[in-house]
C-alpha cells in the first residue's frame, strides 16, 4: 500500500486521504509488513526471520546435540562403572574360582593321602588278617591235635579198665586159689605135726621085742613095709608141702605183680584224669578265648563301620563347611564392596550424600537408604518416589535448621521431611485393591524401617499395578488415583503418563540397596549354617573319640601276642 509513496528515513510518508483510514484499521504486523515494503526492506526481513528460524533450530538441534552428548556421557559414565562392575566381578569370581581351585586341589591331595592311607590299611587289614587265618588254622591243628589225644587217652583208658578189670579177675581167682593153698597149706602143717609127732612117738617107741617064733620075719617085714610106707607119705608129705611153698611163693609174686600193675594202672590212671582235666581247662580257656574274640571282633567291626560313616559325614561336612566359607567370603567380600559404594553415596546428589555422611543430630537417614522393598518392585519404588528417593529424612524443625545451615556454610542443597511436619495422604483404596491386576497400595508394599507416618506422606494414595494396560483401564474410572506400573510408568490422577525406554539405572539404586541387605543375611545365615558345621564336626570329633577304636585295636594286638 505504501509502496511508491516516498517513505523517508523518519518512516513519514506521503499517502492518500483516503488511505489513511486503511492505514489506521491495519494491525500491527501488517502495518510493519507495509512499512518495510514500503521501504524496500521486505526480502532484508524474510531474510532475518528466515534466519533467526534457522537460528532457533539450530539452538533447538544444539540443545538436542547436548541431551545426546549429555546423554552419551552419562552412558559412558553407566559403562565405565559396568565395566569397572563387570572388572570387579570377573576379580572376584577369578578369586573364588583361585579359592575353589586351591579348596579341590587340597582336597584332591587329602583324598588322595586318604586313599594311600586306605590302602597301606586295607595291606595291613589283609596281612592281619591271612595272620589271623593262619592262627585259626594252628587252632584248628591243635583242636584236632588234642581230639585225638583225647581219643587215644580215651582208647586207652578202657585198655585200662579192661586190664583192671581183669586183673581183679585175676585176682580174685588168685586170692581163692590163694585161700585154698593156704586150707591145704594149713591141712599139710597139721598133717605134719600130726606125722611128726607121730613120728616122735614112734621114734619113742621101744624096738619092739622080736616075736618068738613063728612069724617072727613075717612081721618084720610087715613092719619094715609099714616104715617105708610112712616115709613115702612124708615124702609126698614134704614134696606137697615144697609144692605148696612153691606155688605159694607164684602166688605171692603174682600178686606182688598185680599189686605193681595196679599201683601203675592208678597212676595211669590220675594222669589221665589230670590231663582229661587240664584238657577240660584249656578247651574251657579255648572257648572263653573264642567267644571273647568273637566279641572283640564284633565290636571291632562295628566299630569300624561306625567309624568309617563318622569319617565319611565328617568328610562330608568338611566339604559344606569349606564351600560355605568360600560362599561367606565372596558375599562378605561384596557386601563390603556394595556398603562402600552405598556409603561414598555415588548415586546421591551433594547435598544428601554430605547429610548422610555427616550423621547429624535427629537425622533420620536417605530415603533410599531407609527404604524397604520387596524384590522385583525396586523400579516401581522409584518411579513412585521420583526426587524424593533422594530426600532426607529428619524428626523435627530444629534438626531441618541444623541440616539447611549446615549445607549454607559448607555447600550443596537438598530436600529434607520432618517427621513432625510429615503430613500423610491416606485416601482408602481398598476398593481398587481387588481390582485384576493391582499389586497392591505403595504404602503398604513399601516402607521405611520404623516410620509408618514418614511412609504414608512420601507413598501416599499410589497404587502399584502390573502394567501399563491395567494402568490405563483403571485411569479410565471416575475416581482416579496415582498409579505406577511394575516397569516404571507414572500415571497422574490428572491422566498424564510417563514413561518410555527408562534409563538403564531405573531401580538399580534401590535394587543395590536390597542386594547389600540380601548379601548381610546371606552372610549372617551362612555364618550360623557354619557355627552349626563346626558344632556337628565337633560332636562327630567326640563320637570317633568315645568309640575308643585305638584301645580296641591295641586290646586286639594284645590278644595276637599272647596267642603267639
Amino acid at each position: 500500500m505504501l509502496a511508491g509513496s516516498g517513505l523517508g528515513k523518519n518512516a513519514q510518508a506521503i499517502v492518500g486521504q483516503g488511505e489513511v483510514a486503511l492505514i489506521l484499521e491495519s494491525s500491527p504486523d501488517a502495518l510493519l509488513e507495509r512499512l518495510e515494503e514500503a521501504a524496500g526492506l521486505r526480502v532484508v526481513t524474510l531474510a532475518l526471520r528466515e534466519t533467526r528460524q534457522r537460528l532457533e533450530r539450530a539452538a533447538r538441534h544444539l540443545d538436542q546435540l547436548r541431551e545426546q552428548h549429555a546423554g552419551r556421557l552419562a552412558e559412558k559414565a553407566r559403562l565405565t562403572a559396568e565395566a569397572e562392575e563387570a572388572r570387579r566381578a570377573e576379580a572376584l569370581a577369578r578369586e573364588r574360582l583361585e579359592v575353589q581351585r586351591g579348596l579341590f586341589e587340597a582336597r584332591r591331595k587329602a583324598l588322595a593321602e586318604e586313599i594311600e592311607r586306605l590302602r597301606a590299611r586295607i595291606g595291613a587289614l589283609e596281612e592281619e588278617r591271612q595272620a589271623l587265618n593262619a592262627r585259626a588254622q594252628e587252632e584248628r591243628e591243635l583242636q584236632e591235635a588234642a581230639e585225638r589225644e583225647r581219643a587215644l587217652a580215651e582208647t586207652r583208658l578202657y585198655e585200662l579198665k579192661a586190664a583192671h578189670a581183669a586183673k581183679e579177675s585175676e585176682a580174685r581167682l588168685l586170692g581163692r586159689e590163694l585161700e585154698h593153698l593156704q586150707a591145704a597149706l594149713r591141712r599139710l602143717e597139721e598133717e605134719r605135726a600130726r606125722l611128726t609127732a607121730e613120728r616122735a612117738k614112734l621114734e619113742g617107741l621101744e624096738p619092739p621085742r622080736k616075736p618068738e617064733p613063728p612069724g617072727t620075719e613075717d612081721e618084720e617085714a610087715r613092719l619094715h613095709e609099714e616104715r617105708d610106707r610112712f616115709q613115702r607119705a612124708l615124702e609126698e608129705a614134704r614134696e606137697k608141702l615144697a609144692a605148696l611153698r612153691r606155688a605159694h611163693e607164684e602166688q605171692r609174686r603174682a600178686y606182688q605183680a598185680y599189686r605193681e600193675a595196679l599201683a601203675r594202672y592208678e597212676a595211669e590212671r590220675g594222669a589221665y584224669e589230670s590231663a582229661r582235666s587240664e584238657r577240660e581247662r584249656w578247651e574251657r580257656v579255648l572257648q572263653e578265648s573264642r567267644a571273647h574274640l568273637e566279641q572283640l571282633e564284633a565290636q571291632r567291626t562295628e566299630k569300624r563301620a561306625r567309624a568309617e560313616a563318622l569319617r565319611e559325614e565328617r568328610r562330608r561336612l568338611r566339604e559344606q563347611r569349606d564351600a560355605l566359607r568360600a560362599e561367606a567370603e565372596a558375599a562378605r567380600r561384596e557386601a563390603e564392596r556394595l556398603e562402600a559404594l552405598v556409603a561414598g553415596g555415588a548415586d546421591l546428589a551433594e547435598g544428601p550424600r554430605k547429610l548422610a555422611k555427616w550423621r547429624l543430630a535427629g537425622t533420620l537417614g536417605v530415603v533410599a537408604d531407609l527404604l524397604e522393598v520387596p524384590q522385583g518392585l525396586e523400579a516401581a519404588a522409584e518411579a513412585a518416589l521420583g526426587p524424593r528417593l533422594q530426600w532426607v529424612l529428619v524428626e523435627d524443625e530444629a534438626a531441618v535448621k541444623t541440616a539447611v545451615e549446615r549445607l549454607k556454610r559448607e555447600g550443596g542443597r537438598a530436600t529434607l521431611l520432618a517427621r513432625e511436619l510429615a503430613r500423610p495422604r491416606t485416601r482408602e483404596l481398598s476398593s481398587w485393591l481387588g481390582e485384576p491386576g493391582v499389586v497392591g497400595a505403595a504404602r503398604e508394599l513399601f516402607a521405611i524401617r520404623g516410620e509408618r507416618r514418614l511412609t504414608d506422606a512420601l507413598f501416599g494414595d499410589t497404587l502399584v499395578v502390573e502394567d501399563l494396560e491395567t494402568a490405563l483401564a483403571l485411569a479410565r474410572k471416575a475416581q482416579r488415583v496415582r498409579m505406577v506400573t511394575r516397569a516404571g510408568e507414572v500415571i497422574d490422577p490428572l491422566g498424564s503418563v510417563s514413561g518410555g525406554r527408562a534409563p538403564r539405572s531405573a531401580g538399580e539404586r534401590l535394587a543395590l540397596r536390597n542386594r547389600l541387605k540380601q548379601l548381610r543375611t546371606e552372610q549372617s545365615r551362612a555364618e550360623d549354617q557354619l557355627a552349626e558345621l563346626e558344632e556337628r564336626l565337633a560332636a562327630r570329633e567326640r563320637a570317633l573319640e568315645a568309640l575308643q577304636l585305638d584301645a580296641l585295636e591295641e586290646a586286639w594286638r594284645g590278644r595276637d601276642r599272647k596267642s603267639v
